[in-house]
């Protein structure tokens, strides 16, 4: 952006301690604080309080590492960020996300895992010009930016426009947050609902797509057994059964139906070893998830995944 805008780089990289000539090598670490030092300095170099939010907002849903599993544009708005908290574990140390739903509402919690000198105003706007994107994408015509509700550490890096239409607030340093209708969580990107026929009386499929909205949250547990998943839940294990069976399936199930489905995402669509797959699906022993894959899909891990390569014409096993 700098480039584009015909501003001198060196001089802003310089100003926040980052030396021009080696920021490009492959062994060059920057610090957390040095980024969001960065950020902030080239909106003051442009001119543009709200660059972030402007970049967040024009980014390409594809690119980003931790989406690159699921398969756009039929990925529904609950996939999406699900895959967000997942997923950014294993690329970013600076931050954990949170997701959560009681049915009504949803909430995106960032929460960083250390305390910024300043304000980051750029990253939190970066993120809400993201989120506003992705949201808007996936609520189709249920859009309504009013009924979004945004958290960031300088409300000032939003636009003048989306503050006027929607809640913006001041948080503090620990990270931005976004409150939204939970039914957006079934949207699919590409507009459309994942189940046909969904509506606002089917109360089932309405407790079904937050439980598993929910479940998929904490799927690297190894022993996420009912009792242990009604105490995240805050809802007694016998509550969560008689509602599962009213939707016509099991806890059992649908545990193995969501591990089965991010393990067989993995293996699709990401190089990540096969040990580490299991483990993110709550078998870090990779006997037990081997077994397991093959119950559910009746193909090891790797034959699933050399399957998968060769129908795509992929010879490369790392890819």
């Amino acid at each position: 952006e700098l480039e584009k805008n015909n501003v001198p780089v060196d001089p802003v990289l310089q100003s926040v301690g980052l030396d021009p000539d080696r920021l490009w090598e492959n062994n060059v670490f920057v610090s957390a604080q040095a980024w969001y030092d960065l950020a902030d300095a080239a909106a003051q170099a442009l001119d543009e309080p709200t660059l972030g939010y402007r970049i967040g907002a024009e980014a390409a849903l594809e690119t980003l590492p931790n989406l690159g599993i699921l398969r756009l544009p039929h990925a529904t708005l609950g996939e999406l960020l699900t895959t967000l908290v997942i997923d950014v574990r294993s690329f970013s140390t600076i931050a954990r996300y949170t997701l959560s739903t009681d049915g009504d509402s949803a909430s995106l919690v960032t929460r960083r895992y250390f305390t910024p000198n300043s304000p980051p105003a750029q990253i939190d706007g970066y993120f809400a010009g993201f989120m506003v994107r992705i949201l808007r994408l996936c609520s189709d015509e249920q859009w309504s930016i009013k009924k979004l509700k945004i958290g960031v550490c300088d409300p000032g890096a939003v636009p003048a426009t989306v503050r006027t239409e929607c809640t913006v607030i001041r948080t503090g340093l620990e990270g931005a947050t976004f409150h939204f209708p939970a039914r957006w969580l079934v949207q699919r990107s590409d507009g459309a609902i994942r189940q046909i026929g969904l509506n606002t009386e089917k109360l089932a499929d309405s407790f079904l797509d937050a439980f598993r909205a929910m479940l998929d949250l904490h799927l690297d547990q190894q022993s996420l057994t009912l009792d242990a998943f009604s105490a995240v839940t805050r809802q007694s294990a016998s509550a969560l059964k008689r509602q599962l069976q009213k939707s016509g399936t099991t806890y059992q199930a649908e545990l193995d139906a969501r591990r089965a489905s991010l393990a067989i995402l993995k293996l699709q669509g990401t190089s990540q070893a096969i040990a580490d797959i299991g483990a993110s699906v709550g078998y870090p022993d990779p006997p037990s998830f081997s077994r397991a894959f093959k119950r559910w899909t009746s193909q090891t891990p790797l034959e699933f995944r050399t399957a998968s390569q060769a129908k795509h014409g992929i010879d490369d096993p790392n890819i």
